[in-house]
């Protein structure tokens, strides 16, 4: 037999199959937007994500070699968007942001 999605979800079944298109739809699962950004100009950047949720995790690293973290303000600003912000401009696509909820 096959698992339901609920089944899937709940972790209530071990003799049932479950399908790889039951687990891409597991509820639980951590899914992640991420995004180059920078424009030479702008100091604050909206990023959208729609994950629904504030419970968030934000990461901004540097798009190139050394691929290090980068501080900046992190605002949740809707279920569905973070704003980043800096205290200079970014160069055009200097940053990659990774946003997992």
């Amino acid at each position: 037999a096959i698992a339901t999605q609920a089944e899937v979800d709940a972790g209530t079944v071990n003799n049932k199959i479950v399908t790889p298109q039951t687990m891409a739809g597991y509820a639980f699962r951590i899914k992640k937007v991420a995004a180059n950004f920078g424009d030479g100009a702008s100091t604050q950047f909206d990023v959208p994500h729609n994950l629904n949720s504030n419970d968030v995790e934000v990461q901004v690293y540097r798009a190139n070699s050394p691929f290090d973290n980068i501080e900046c303000d992190v605002e949740r600003i809707t279920v569905n968007s973070v704003r980043l912000r800096f205290a200079a401009a970014p160069a055009l696509n200097a940053f990659r942001v990774v946003v997992l909820g």
